[in-house]
């Protein structure tokens, strides 16, 4: 039997791939189909990336073929993800804040996980790899990290820490307020 190209388009049309409602060619989804006798090889760019939305739209296209085209045509379906282009990521919104490159948010929604420790950790890591790093613990329930000299207590106001390249500014009086806490 002599498999036309639009026999096997007209079929396509019946069905959508998965998420979306507009059919296959309508779509712009069917990218080449080319027959070779009772071969048939079909081309399909899809959005969705997931392993089970190619393989149901890989068994719609081969049984749609079969059904309305021709039962005992060879067809390969050949079925590729196409994502759309991702916008810039790394944006900081709002005013930019002159000198600053790149910002490094610690976060969690409990306490006591370790995130003034893992804090350090990369600011000293950055530094040592030759970057001005600067730390601003945001903390508005009260103050973490190092308690400073002996004896001066964590309320008093203190000199800069100034280790690893790092210099940090205990709690105290600071361009933050009572609670906050910067580093140059």
């Amino acid at each position: 039997m002599q498999i036309k190209k639009a026999a096997v388009l007209e079929a396509l049309s019946k069905i959508s791939a998965p998420g979306e409602g507009v059919n296959l060619v309508e779509s712009g989804a069917v990218t080449n189909v080319q027959i070779f006798g009772d071969e048939v090889t079909v081309d399909i760019s899809i959005a969705n990336p997931s392993l089970q939305a190619r393989k149901k739209t890989e068994v719609e296209v081969l049984k749609i073929i079969h059904s309305e085209v021709y039962e005992k045509a060879k067809i390969t379906v050949n079925v590729k993800v196409v994502t759309p282009p991702k916008a810039a990521s790394n944006e900081i919104k709002g005013k930019p804040i002159p000198g600053i490159q790149n910002i490094v948010a610690i976060a969690s929604g409990k306490g006591g996980v370790g995130k003034s420790t893992v804090t350090a950790n990369i600011a000293v890591t950055l530094a040592k790899m030759g970057f001005k790093v600067g730390v601003l613990d945001a903390d508005i329930y009260g103050p973490h990290g190092t308690r400073g000299p002996r004896g001066t207590g964590a309320g008093a106001p203190q000199p800069p820490l100034r280790s690893f390249f790092v210099v940090y500014q205990k709690p105290g009086r600071g361009p933050r307020g009572p609670r906050g806490r910067w580093t140059i």
